[in-house]
C-alpha cells in the first residue's frame, strides 16, 4: 500500500509519496494519454499500460481506479481521487490465522507460532504494537479491490 498525491496538468502527471520513516518525499513524473478505458502512462522511460475500474468521471478522465499487470506478479491498483489523494494497492497472498481480543490484548496464532500485543483504532487506523514494533493498518474504502 502507498498512499500519496496526484497532479495532472495536460498530459504531463506526478505523483508524490512520503517515502521514508523520516518523511522524505518521492516524486515520479510522466505523461498520460487515455483513451476510452485505456490509459498509458510513461515514466521514467518507462510505459505501462492501465484499464480503467470504475465509470469515467467527465471532466476529469484521470480520476477513478486503474489497473494493471504489475511486475512483481499480481494486478496493481490505482485510485486517483478527485482531491488529489493517490492510492496504490498491490494484493498479496495471505496466510489464514486465529486471533481472539481480551479488551486492549490481542492474541495472534499463524501456524504453531503465537504472539501477544496491544491493539487500538483510531479513525481508518488499526495498530497493533507487538514484540518486533508496531505495525498500522488502513482501513480500505470499499470496493477499490474487487473480492475474488
Amino acid at each position: 500500500m502507498i498512499d500519496g498525491f496526484w497532479k495532472l496538468e495536460g498530459d504531463h502527471f506526478s505523483i508524490t509519496m512520503t517515502s521514508d520513516d523520516k518523511g522524505k518525499d518521492l516524486t515520479q513524473r510522466g505523461t498520460s494519454t487515455i483513451a476510452g478505458d485505456t490509459q498509458e502512462q510513461i515514466v521514467d522511460g518507462h510505459t505501462r499500460r492501465l484499464t480503467r475500474n470504475t465509470p469515467a468521471v467527465p471532466r476529469n478522465l484521470m480520476v477513478g481506479v486503474w489497473t494493471y499487470p504489475h511486475p512483481a506478479g499480481g494486478t496493481a491498483y490505482e485510485e486517483y481521487k478527485a482531491d488529489g489523494r493517490f492510492l496504490f494497492r498491490l494484493p498479496i497472498g495471505s496466510t489464514a490465522c486465529r486471533w481472539r481480543v481480551d479488551g486492549e490484548r490481542i492474541r495472534i496464532t499463524v501456524g504453531a507460532k503465537t504472539e501477544d500485543a496491544k491493539w487500538r483504532v483510531s479513525g481508518d487506523r488499526l495498530t497493533i504494537e507487538g514484540s518486533k514494533g508496531a505495525e498500522t493498518f488502513h482501513r480500505e474504502t470499499a470496493g477499490i479491490i474487487k473480492p475474488r
